[in-house]
């Protein structure tokens, strides 16, 4: 059975999902596809007249659900299953948030705002507990703070804030995105995986573990950003100093202001800035994008990252 149960609180789709809308279905897991880009499971519902229809549940890549003690052996094939999550407007899937295994354990995946059938929760919420290296300032592997995260998806994300020039251009329905292509900026950003700074002198190498993206950040005292190629991530230029590190992005081959689709022109310019918070272990970050073309006026975002320890970043690729 489906059952939708209107939300009081409201989310901004970027694709086919309605955030807007939670769906519960129950059903037979058929298979577990566990790989990046998003791990996936097929569920077998019954309709209304007890034919089976397969439902895909689309969830986060592989590293969000590790991060979040989940494994494949908390899935076998076979398995009577609960799925609460947002539906898809256009077929049988789900970008799920709650699972309910056979034993009334609960699973809280990343994106879940808390339990639905019970109190025993089993996984899903990532793993967030701090160490202390201040001492290493920047410079080391910064991993998504959680908490940061869900007030971005819940109410600041691009659109939610944004007024364009064109209002057309506030949704393009016919924007099918491949989720094994990278973004260019500003929506290869917005993505809830590791990333790393490395001191490379007159330069900053930004390593984004989403497709292994590098972006190198040219310092104020540094003649090289001169010489850089216009790419989908632009020309960065910034300057570093006090646990603050501002970025000025340009010259960005891309289309695209976020991963629905919507427009972005030749002349955008995105201002970021992380600074050192909270004793040395949090990163906060902020966006500003400016593209007086397509948006009535500059639009920011931001979220915070933590130190929970992690030495090196796993680059995800796509693995079909």
């Amino acid at each position: 059975q489906l059952l939708l149960v209107p939300t009081a609180f409201s989310h901004h789709s970027t694709a086919e999902y309605d955030f807007s809308t939670v769906a519960e279905i129950e059903g037979e897991l058929v298979s577990i596809d566990w790989r990046n880009p998003h791990v996936r499971f097929t569920v077998s519902v019954a309709g209304p007249n007890n034919e089976f229809e397969d439902w895909n549940i689309e969830s986060g890549a592989v590293y969000l659900l590790e991060r979040g003690g989940l494994d494949t052996s908390m899935f076998t094939p076979g398995m009577q299953i609960k799925v609460a999550g947002s539906p898809s407007r256009f077929r049988n899937a789900m970008q799920p948030t709650n699972i309910l295994l056979p034993n009334s354990e609960e699973i809280q995946l990343f994106n879940s705002k808390g339990y639905r059938w019970n109190q025993d929760a089993v996984g899903g919420q990532l793993f967030n507990q701090e160490v202390d290296r201040s001492e290493l300032g920047l410079f080391r592997v910064w991993s998504l703070d959680e908490t940061s995260w869900g007030e971005y998806r819940n109410g600041s994300k691009i659109i939610a804030d944004a007024r364009f020039v064109n209002a057309d251009d506030q949704s393009n329905p016919s924007y099918d995105s491949n989720p094994c292509e990278p973004q260019g900026m500003p929506g290869i950003m917005s993505n809830p995986l590791p990333i790393q700074f490395i001191d490379q002198g007159d330069y900053i190498d930004l390593q984004i573990s989403s497709f292994s993206i590098l972006r190198k950040v040219y310092l104020n005292n540094s003649n090289r950003s001169d010489s850089a190629q216009v790419s989908m991530y632009g020309v960065s230029t910034g300057s570093y100093s006090d646990g603050v590190l501002e970025i000025h992005t340009t010259q960005i081959d891309w289309p695209y202001i976020d991963d629905a689709g919507r427009p972005l022109s030749p002349n955008a310019e995105f201002f970021e800035k992380y600074t050192i918070a909270e004793g040395g272990n949090k990163l906060t970050y902020t966006q500003t994008i400016s593209d007086p073309e397509v948006l009535v006026e500059p639009v920011t975002i931001g979220w915070s990252y933590i130190d929970i320890g992690e030495e090196t970043i796993k680059p995800l690729f796509c693995e079909g």
